[in-house]
């Protein structure tokens, strides 16, 4: 004789199912909130990409980083501030040595950076509410069978100071070469007040640098010189200086304000470069203190 089914007996399992797709549920919605997800396996084929940057409020903060492998040798490029105030730094394909390029790809492992950049998922949270001011980060890696990761992730520290090292050491040798091309630089300033107005020139002729300048060096004596001659060294400090207060950077991306706005009375400021090819670089721009004074010493020097 067969026993009757006790209908609460169908309908436990029914309840415990419930319960698993309910858990299951919550448990998506929070792997969705806080952007999770499981590891990843690295696709088949060589890394060939490297390339991260990150915005912040401050411009000097901020960076472009990429290293790219094109046929056996990597190319690294940058558009940052090198030492994160003054020292801009914007290079396209440099190529790098062997022992920096093993150092990258053992940076990128070491950091799991792989794993890191595949696994990522936007939290929903972040999605529906965007976080005002907030660093944007994005990193991308390219591999030779032509997978992409790409995600808003920040690379580690490790790998930053890589990339700023680089930047330092491959901006430095650029900026020399390019200051080494300066023929000219000419700085001046029309002010109210007589006293504060000057004008500064050093000059590449054949025979070598020579230094004019208009200026007050004390409240009542001005002082004028016509093409004096200066030392390589003397030159060579003034663009120096120049060189370090990224004065050429500023002049290049100048842009004039489109407001129309100006202070009454301000200063009027003008630097102006030519370089040995005939080309020249200039702009409104204050040179700033540190120029000012090297030019300052310079015709104390030969007063």
């Amino acid at each position: 004789m067969n026993k009757n089914n006790n209908p609460a007996d169908s309908r436990l399992p029914l309840r415990v199912l419930r319960k698993a797709v309910l858990l299951l549920a919550i448990v998506t919605v929070f792997a969705g909130l806080f952007g999770c997800s499981g590891k990843a396996e690295p696709p088949a084929g060589e890394l060939t990409v490297v390339s991260a940057a990150g915005g912040r409020m401050s411009r000097t903060e901020s960076y472009s980083f990429s290293a790219i492998r094109k046929d056996g040798v990597w190319m690294f490029s940058t558009r940052c501030y090198a030492d994160r105030e003054k020292f801009y730094v914007e290079l396209e394909d440099c190529p790098m040595t062997d022992e920096e390029a093993k150092e990258l790809l053992r940076i990128v492992a070491e950091e799991d950076l792989i794993h890191t950049v595949h696994s990522f998922r936007k939290p929903l949270l972040a999605r529906i509410f965007p976080p005002r001011d907030a660093a944007m980060d994005s990193t991308l890696l390219r591999f030779a069978d032509g997978t992409e990761y790409d995600g808003e992730v920040s690379i580690g520290s490790d790998l930053t100071a890589f990339f700023y090292r680089l930047a330092e050491q491959y901006g430095r040798e650029a900026a020399q070469a390019e200051m080494a091309a300066v023929r000219a630089l000419t700085v001046s300033c029309s002010h109210s007040y007589i006293n504060g107005s000057f004008q500064f020139s050093i000059n590449r002729e054949t025979t070598g640098w020579v230094f004019s300048c208009r200026c007050y060096l004390d409240v009542d004596e001005q002082v004028q010189k016509d093409n004096c001659p200066i030392t390589d060294e003397q030159a060579a400090e003034i663009l120096q200086v120049a060189w370090e207060e990224g004065l050429l950077h500023r002049v290049r991306v100048y842009q004039k304000p489109t407001d129309g706005l100006f202070a009454h009375d301000a200063p009027e400021y003008s630097t102006f470069f030519a370089f040995t090819d005939g080309s020249s670089a200039g702009a409104p721009i204050d040179p700033r203190a540190e120029v000012r004074s090297a030019f300052y010493n310079l015709a104390e020097q030969l007063r």
